[in-house]
């Protein structure tokens, strides 16, 4: 059996973000020539790379020490392909003039230190700024149109009501999302007719049409603890009325006994009852079970899946940093500690990955409504000491 990767997982999708989460306008076409820009202040550009450079033995660990090593000799860089990989636009920085060939974007940079944009499609530019900190923290700023959040993204769409804080316990967490959609959570909408995920899983039926429940909905993965073949992880559901929700989830377990050979088992933690599918084992230690708390359907990976989530701790650093609109949080600093264990089970090669730091301790991310479009913001916090 593989293991599962951690390594890099986070941190890839943090530099997506940075280099492709963007920003659309409209602007005249003498402030923003063709193709892909960039301006850069080269000092902070310098630290971002350094702290790319501790992947060590990785692509971007090369890469980041060769931009690093051929950065041209002065304050301010500017670059631009024209057409191409946006990407090439790193190995075309040149020296700023006395003022920028950009004039459209340096006024989009509005102070901060890296700023981007991609080619124009359909009249609009899309750019995007990031601010780094004098230890290379990095804040990355940001407004998506709404086309960008289509089929599945709209479930990480914000909507105007805050999810308000998290039921889970965050105590060891990997990963740590919440998030109130715009339209609720519709899942039963996403999938068509007839479809693999509708005649395997039964996922039109009427619990994931989200007629009973109140649209919120929170997942976390957690450490993997001796033993365990894939890391512990939950997620809730919030609902209205709980009877309902239960009467639907029942529903739901049903409908799974019909379609596979699995049996439903009772089960509890605490005051809150529900159920189990110990038999399904599609996947390494997977025997789902779900119980229905005060305020949630709470459904595990596992039994003990769902008993670390409802074992309570960490919950006010998390809140924190999601704050009142929810996103998501990822604890980079510990995603070395899950390729150890997971590296027990594989290759030599794997297990030398495993033994690399994190350039940063902590990825946050989260949005709100702005207009026709969700302002997001990321960020990546180097952490005392780091």
């Amino acid at each position: 059996m593989k293991a599962p990767r951690f390594s890099l997982l986070a941190l890839c999708c943090a530099a997506a973000l940075a280099f492709f989460a963007c920003r659309p306008e409209t602007h005249a076409n003498d402030d923003w020539p063709r193709g892909t820009l960039v301006i850069a202040r080269k000092d902070a550009l310098q630290r971002v790379l350094t702290r790319l450079q501790r992947l060590d033995g990785t692509p971007l660990a090369k890469l980041a020490a060769e931009l690093d090593a051929t950065l041209p000799d002065c304050a301010w860089l500017e670059g631009r392909v024209e057409s191409g990989p946006p990407a090439e636009v790193w190995r075309r920085l040149r020296c700023r003039g006395l003022e920028s060939a950009f004039p459209g974007l340096d006024r989009e940079r509005d102070g901060r230190e890296i700023a981007f944009a991609l080619p124009e499609e359909a009249g609009e530019r899309i750019v995007g700024s990031i601010a780094v900190s004098e230890n290379a923290d990095v804040d990355v700023e940001v407004l998506l149109p709404q086309s960008t959040f289509s089929d599945g993204v709209a479930l990480a769409l914000p909507g105007d009501e805050a999810p308000g804080p998290t039921l889970l316990s965050a105590r060891d967490e990997l990963v740590h999302l919440r998030v109130r959609p715009e339209g609720g959570l519709d899942i039963a909408s996403l999938v068509p007719a007839s479809s693999q995920g509708d005649q395997l899983f039964r996922l039109k039926s009427e619990l994931f049409a989200g007629t009973v429940l109140d649209g919120t909905w929170e997942a976390v993965i957690y450490l993997p603890e001796e033993g365990d073949a894939m890391p512990p992880s939950a997620l809730a559901v919030g609902f209205s009325l709980k009877r309902p929700a239960v009467a639907a989830m029942e529903r739901f377990i049903t409908d799974i006994e019909t379609a596979w050979p699995v049996r439903r088992s009772a089960f509890g933690f605490g005051s809150a009852d529900g159920a189990c599918l110990l038999d399904l084992n599609l996947l390494p230690g997977l025997a789902p079970c779900y119980v229905a708390t005060e305020h949630a359907l709470v459904i595990g990976w596992n039994p003990a899946s769902v008993r670390r989530a409802l074992a309570p701790g960490g919950e006010d650093d998390t809140n924190a940093a999601l704050g009142a609109t929810g996103g998501i949080v990822i604890e980079l600093d510990r995603i070395p500690a899950a390729d150890a264990h997971f590296a027990k089970l594989v290759s030599a090669e794997e297990r030398r990955a495993a033994d690399r730091s994190y350039p940063w301790r902590r990825l946050t991310a989260g949005g709100e409504r702005d207009g026709d479009g969700v302002r997001l913001r990321v960020r990546l916090d180097v952490g005392a000491g780091a």
